[in-house]
């Protein structure tokens, strides 16, 4: 399958961390400079921690910055899997700790109970994302876009903000932006690093179901036109 996305390919991931952190400081100081605000999200894990730290210490007008997740772990703030724990400990400190946040997580029981709450939440923003950076599973998920997750339908095609989802084999229920959501963001940028996320990658790009691999998503139609892959082994 031929897609429009724009790669960029590293042989060191120290490289890829500082030119994937250049690029998201240029595109927030752009929508600084036409919009007087930016509006950010960035996924979780242990990937993207190193380019963040790079980020925290650049040169912006971080008070105008709104920053989000992709997708969050129910689970509580200072819990080892949480997104927003890893967030604040990498990216909202130094320079960046002037950023606001804007989390997914609540004090409600499960996802599906702070659902509508967190949909609200988002949309009283009522600015789309300027930049979206995602992340890629071995299983080609991304968000919290799992393969056979009950809800990924309506994470793929609902146009609410945010949508409740329980992975089928990985541990915890889910918040996650919808694909409306971030595909109506300004720059998608996928961050991945590894042979095996290469291969993962090269297999999304060949036919088959978006439900299978929900990368496949951004990879294709029109989302492509937008996304750009930051790659390195």
């Amino acid at each position: 399958m031929k897609s429009s996305v724009k790669l960029h390919l590293f042989e060191q991931r120290e490289s890829l961390h500082v030119k994937l952190a250049t690029r998201i400081a240029e595109a927030l100081r752009l929508a600084i400079n036409e919009r007087g605000r930016a509006f950010v999200a960035f996924s979780g894990g242990s990937t993207p921690r190193p380019m963040l730290e790079q980020l925290s210490s650049m040169e912006l007008d971080w008070e105008k910055v709104t920053v989000t997740l992709v997708d969050e772990r129910w689970v509580d703030m200072h819990d080892v899997q949480s997104n927003e724990r890893m967030l604040r400990e990498s990216l909202l400190r130094n320079n960046a700790a002037e950023a606001s946040f804007l989390g997914l997580k609540s004090d409600e029981a499960t996802p599906y109970e702070a659902e509508a709450a967190c949909c609200a939440r988002f949309d009283a923003m009522r600015s789309e994302l300027d930049v979206a950076v995602l992340g890629m599973g071995n299983d080609g998920h991304t968000a919290s876009f799992f393969p056979e997750a009950q809800t990924l339908s309506k994470a793929l095609r609902s146009q609410q903000s945010c949508v409740a989802l329980t992975p089928p084999h990985a541990p915890c229920m889910r918040m996650t932006l919808s694909f409306a959501t971030l595909s109506r963001s300004r720059h998608l940028l996928l961050h991945i690093e590894g042979d095996e996320k290469w291969r993962v990658y090269s297999r999304a790009l060949q036919p088959g179901s978006v439900e299978s691999m929900p990368i496949r998503a951004f990879l294709r139609a029109e989302t492509a036109k937008k996304t750009e892959v930051f790659y390195a082994a």
